[in-house]
């Protein structure tokens, strides 16, 4: 089975010293038959996303959609390959290969024939939001390069990785896909400082599961304060757990708590009449935060 690491365009990927390529998140990713391994990459490969550190998700190739157009890239101005790079230190283009080394102020533009492709993931995307690295990832990659932007891996290797976050590699069989409709709306929220970074790192110590149901997609999981934040205002992976949006909502609400002595969860009486709510009272959590949060939470102090 074939696998593949891209390399997201905002992140660490070498544009080949072109002007970048436009890359849909959760949807497509674009290259051309400059870049290594183009003619490999075929339907039903299984893809790995990455942004710099973080591995954003995995998914399946849809469909491969091709076209001619052009490429403006730079060259070096003595041997005359492209590659040059923008010194940001000197200010200087460098060539990078072997034998030339080059240094100058100014670089060949040329605007070359390409072919261009998009390879579409969208139907079995998995976000994984970070919480895989690309150091994790590396041990399993078959090209040790890191200026490829597309990149062979070990799907086994993957697999595994995969399995330690509760995530397994997409089916090979596409779903059936059925349109929704939908809009967008203009809304003002206030935004916890450093609330995505707290996220990951509960992501990274749990993977994707939800502490009361277990595994689920990261789309439905959301990082818990044992605490209320409007009391502290601080992020503490100790004092943090990953719940379901729903089982998020019931704990703050205080419907759903967790006994600090039992590590159990207590569900509210008046959720008696759902029965999936009520089957989990007395189910123990399968992460570990601080006891003494869960307990400040469990008796809050006399005020």
């Amino acid at each position: 089975m074939s696998g593949w690491l891209f390399t997201s365009v905002t992140g660490d990927r070498s544009y080949d010293s072109n002007d970048g390529y436009e890359d849909v998140l959760g949807s497509s990713y674009a290259y051309d038959n400059s870049v290594s391994y183009f003619k490999q990459v075929l339907e039903n490969h299984v893809i790995v996303v990455r942004e710099g550190e973080s591995v954003l998700g995995v998914s399946r190739v849809d469909q491969i959609d091709q076209s001619h157009g052009f490429k403006p890239r730079r060259r070096c101005e003595k041997c005359g390959r492209a590659g040059v790079e923008l010194r940001k230190t000197s200010n200087e283009y460098a060539c990078p290969h072997k034998g030339c080394r080059h240094r100058s102020a100014t670089a060949t533009e040329t605007n070359d024939p390409i072919i261009r492709y998009v390879a579409t993931y969208d139907t079995r995307w998995q976000a994984l939001d970070g919480a895989l690295t690309l150091s994790q990832l590396e041990p399993h990659l078959l090209d040790k390069s890191g200026q490829n932007s597309i990149r062979p891996i070990d799907v086994d290797g993957l697999k595994s990785l995969l399995g330690d976050l509760s995530v397994s590699v997409p089916n090979p069989d596409k779903p059936v896909q059925v349109p929704i409709d939908g809009g967008r709306r203009q809304t003002q929220v206030l935004a916890r400082v450093n609330q995505g970074q707290f996220r990951t790192g509960l992501l990274r110590a749990y993977g994707l599961s939800c502490a009361v149901t277990g595994p689920c997609p990261a789309e439905a999981l959301e990082a818990a304060h044992v605490l209320p934040y409007a009391t502290h205002e601080s992020h503490n992976i100790d004092e943090g757990l990953l719940l379901r949006t729903d089982i998020h909502r019931l704990f703050d609400a205080g419907h759903i708590a967790i006994n600090p002595d039992t590590l159990s969860v207590e569900v509210d009486p008046n959720l008696a009449q759902y029965q999936f709510y009520s089957s989990l009272d007395g189910q123990k959590i399968t992460q570990t935060p601080s006891v003494e949060a869960l307990r400040s939470r469990y008796c809050p102090p006399d005020v």
